[in-house]
């Protein structure tokens, strides 16, 4: 392994460490775990660059471990904030957070049978989007809030944005990614405006 995957490796320990959280009733640390994971999946790149250590074991590496993180550990996090903190019964839960880890793996098969990312774009919503979306709902003051009829109709709403952003990883919807940097001139004026 080279320093790279090593960098790599942080980013599925930070996945394994929100699990671990998550077992221990933390899910405020498994969310920040998720975000310390991401720091790695984008830094492994800059240090492959840095140090010219391109293989293909590098991307074949990244991809697992994004998709534990991205993947299971978002499933986890669905399941455990709808049980624990929604109180759906477990069964409910565990339908929810299977949408994130079956499309998810869905698409781990699919990108290994064709591009899903082109110059400027992915097609499909990208897992760690997705799972940053699911952490930002699950983390929100209006998901916790307590002895209101509007609390069943946030949780409702949560889990239907949680079943759409799932099948949105299998859509051919283009979304933009940082590759092929030639047109994030463009793209910027487009988000500002």
């Amino acid at each position: 392994m080279k320093l790279k995957d090593y960098v790599t490796l942080g980013n599925l320990l930070g996945g394994f460490g929100a699990m671990l959280a998550l077992v221990h009733h933390r899910l405020d640390l498994a969310c920040v775990l998720l975000f310390v994971a991401y720091a790695f999946d984008v830094a492994d790149g800059p240090v492959a660059r840095m140090t010219k250590q391109f293989d293909t074991f590098g991307g074949h590496f990244d991809t697992a471990c994004d998709f534990v993180t991205n993947s299971v550990v978002s499933a986890m996090v669905v399941y455990y904030a709808f049980h624990y903190l929604a109180g759906y019964p477990w069964w409910l839960a565990a339908t929810l957070g299977a949408f994130p880890i079956a499309t998810g793996t869905i698409r781990q098969a699919r990108g290994q049978d064709r591009p899903l990312s082109y110059p400027c774009y992915w097609l499909g919503v990208p897992r760690p989007v997705s799972a940053f979306f699911i952490v930002a709902l699950i983390q929100s003051t209006l998901f916790s809030i307590e002895g209101s009829p509007l609390r069943q109709i946030v949780h409702a709403t949560t889990a239907l944005l949680v079943v759409v952003l799932s099948f949105l990883h299998l859509s051919t919807l283009p979304f933009p990614n940082h590759h092929q940097r030639r047109w994030m001139g463009t793209m910027r004026v487009g988000r500002i405006w």
